[in-house]
């Protein structure tokens, strides 16, 4: 790479850096003002003595929603757009029932990379909090899902922290580079692409 290409990469970075920066410190002043706002709320409920739970509980989902980021930034799963996209989301709903306290709303829902609202749906995984994080991890490999900001969405939508350190344990101890009882989830990755074989062929 020469000089002018160089110096032509610096400044197209350069531009992103600031582009960046600029959403960043803007969301940063709406998040202050959104505190302060909700400071004034519980101010104002203290000054009138006011015992209604269901206020105080409105603000304090409030209140954990700036402190998580999800009233703003936080989104479900969402299934690629790719041909047989109902069909992986049908076979996990079907064959995925021992691994899921949900009902079928509440599993469309935590995969339609819909904005997440306070209070959320949270799928509720009956099995290890590992085998949670390998089974969006087959998911995305798979390309049936979406990547982007997945540690996260495993928080949110699992209830499931550090799915990175989770993650890097079974890949750095296992020789398999797989949890223990993996087979739970790789059986129900080969009935989709059976399912989708079937459908699709």
């Amino acid at each position: 790479m020469n000089q002018k290409e160089l110096d032509k990469q610096i400044r197209y970075l350069r531009n992103e850096f600031s582009e960046k920066y600029d959403e960043l410190h803007k969301d940063y002043l709406e998040l202050r003002i959104e505190f302060y706002n909700f400071y004034k709320e519980i101010e104002k409920l203290a000054n009138n003595r006011l015992e209604k739970t269901s206020e105080i509980k409105n603000l304090l989902y409030k209140y954990q929603a700036l402190l998580d980021g999800k009233e703003k930034k936080s989104y479900y799963f969402r299934l690629r757009n790719v041909k047989g996209r109902d069909i992986v989301l049908a076979t996990i709903i079907d064959q995925g029932k021992h691994l899921f306290d949900n009902t079928i709303e509440e599993f469309v829902l935590a995969f339609s990379g819909e904005k997440i609202l306070v209070p959320s749906t949270e799928l509720r995984w009956l099995k290890t909090d590992v085998l949670a994080v390998y089974f969006i991890d087959c998911l995305v490999d798979e390309e049936w899902l979406e990547k982007d900001f997945i540690d996260r969405k495993i928080r949110n939508v699992f209830g499931i922290n550090q799915a990175g350190q989770k993650r890097n344990n079974y890949f750095q101890k296992n020789k398999n580079q797989k949890p223990t009882n993996h087979i739970i989830v790789d059986d129900l990755i080969a009935k989709i692409k059976d399912n989708l074989k079937e459908i699709l062929k």
